[in-house]
C-alpha cells in the first residue's frame, strides 16, 4: 500500500544476520550521541554553578578553575588541628581559607602557597598572617596568579576569616590580661561560621573588598588608657559621635559610623526620604573610636538633602538622624 508524501527506502540486499549487525550498530552509535550530549549538557550545567562563586574571587571567569574542589570545611578539617582545647584562631582560619579558595584558582598555586607558608612559619618568629601575605606574593612572583586575584583572595579571606566583632584586624590566640589581641572558636563551630561567611560573601551579602598583600598586620593596642569621649576616635579611643561620611576613602561612596555606645546593638541602619526607604547598609565592623560602620553603594551626595538615617537596635528601638546637606561631612 503507497502512502502520498512518504518517501519509501528498500531494504538493504543483505542476509539476515548481517541486516541484524547493520541495525543493532546503527542503534549504538545513536546511543552514543544521545550520552555525548548529555554528558555536555552536564558539565555546561557544572560549569555555570562553579561561576558564580569564582566571579567573586576573579571578577570574571579569566582564570582555570578546578571542578572537583572539596568543601572549605571538609579541607580546612584537615588542614587544622586546633590547640589542647580544639579551639582555632582568626589567623590560622585565614590561612586555610586562603589555601582552600587557591585550590578552586590553581591546585599549582595551591602547593606552592602551602610550601612558602610553611618556610615561613619554620622560621619562628613569622605569625600566620605575616606568612600568609608572604606566601601569596610569592605564589604571584612564581607568576601561577596575578596581584589582582591574589588580593581579591585576600580580601576574602580576610573577612571570612572573622570570629569576633571586630572586623578591622586578624587575632591570633596568643592575648593575655594586658594583650586583648586575641579571637578563638571552637574549630568546628569556626569552619561552620566561615562556610556561611563565604556563601554570604557570594551572595553580594557581605561585603569583601581586595586586600593588599602588604596591608599592615594586627598589632598590640596602645595601653595609655586614655579614651575620648565624643572625638572623631581616630586616636583609638572610644567615640559616641555619630558620622555621616559622603565619601569614604575606600571607595568614594557613603560609610555611615554608628556612635560606640549603640555599635553593639546596631540591627540595620537605613536610609530615607520623604518616608520612602532608599537604601539599606552593609554592616563592615566596628573601628574608627569603636563606632559601627555601615557602607552604602553610592555617594552620600547621591541622596536627597535633608534625608534620614534610621538606626534599628536589637532592642526593637529606634534612632534617628537628620541629614541636612547630604555632600556634606555631619557629626552629630
Amino acid at each position: 500500500m503507497e502512502i502520498q508524501g512518504v518517501t519509501h527506502f528498500a531494504r538493504p540486499n543483505l542476509e539476515g544476520n548481517q541486516y541484524d549487525s547493520l541495525r543493532k550498530s546503527t542503534a549504538a552509535s545513536t546511543a552514543n550521541i544521545a550520552l555525548s550530549d548529555i554528558q555536555r549538557t552536564l558539565a555546561d550545567a557544572i560549569g555555570a554553578k562553579l561561576g558564580g562563586f569564582m566571579q567573586a574571587i576573579t571578577g570574571k571567569l579569566s582564570i582555570p578553575t578546578t571542578t572537583h574542589a572539596p568543601s572549605f570545611s571538609s579541607s580546612a578539617a584537615k588542614l587544622l588541628s586546633g590547640d589542647a582545647q580544639g579551639m582555632i584562631h582568626e589567623e590560622e582560619l585565614q590561612h586555610a581559607m586562603l589555601e582552600h579558595l587557591l585550590g578552586k584558582v590553581s591546585p599549582q598555586a595551591q602547593q606552592v602557597y602551602a610550601q612558602a607558608l610553611n618556610a615561613a612559619i619554620s622560621t619562628g618568629n613569622t605569625s600566620y598572617e605575616d606568612a600568609a601575605k608572604l606566601a601569596l606574593q610569592t605564589v604571584v612572583k612564581a607568576g601561577l596568579i596575578d596581584l589582582q586575584t591574589a588580593e581579591k583572595i585576600h580580601g576574602i579571606a580576610f573577612r571570612a576569616a572573622q570570629l569576633d566583632n571586630n572586623l578591622e584586624a586578624l587575632y591570633d590566640g596568643k592575648g593575655g590580661k594586658t594583650d586583648p589581641t586575641i579571637a578563638v572558636m571552637e574549630k568546628n563551630q569556626a569552619l561552620a561560621l566561615a562556610e556561611k561567611t563565604l556563601a554570604q560573601i557570594e551572595k553580594g551579602e557581605i561585603d569583601a573588598p581586595p586586600r593588599q598583600l602588604d596591608a599592615p598586620s594586627n598589632q598590640k593596642p596602645q595601653t595609655s588608657g586614655r579614651q575620648s569621649q565624643g572625638s572623631g576616635g581616630d586616636d583609638g579611643g572610644i567615640s559616641n559621635t555619630f558620622l555621616w561620611k559622603p565619601e569614604a576613602e575606600k571607595d568614594g561612596k557613603l560609610v555611615i559610623l554608628i556612635p560606640a555606645n549603640l555599635a553593639q546593638d546596631v540591627a540595620s541602619v537605613e536610609v530615607y526620604a520623604n518616608g520612602q526607604l532608599l537604601e539599606k547598609g552593609k554592616a563592615y565592623g566596628i573601628g574608627n573610636g569603636s563606632r559601627a560602620h555601615f557602607r552604602f553603594s553610592k555617594p552620600g551626595s547621591d541622596f536627597p538633602d535633608g534625608s534620614t538615617v534610621l538606626v534599628r537596635l536589637n532592642s526593637g528601638k529606634t534612632v534617628t538622624y537628620h541629614i541636612g546637606d547630604t555632600a556634606s561631612r555631619i557629626t552629630k
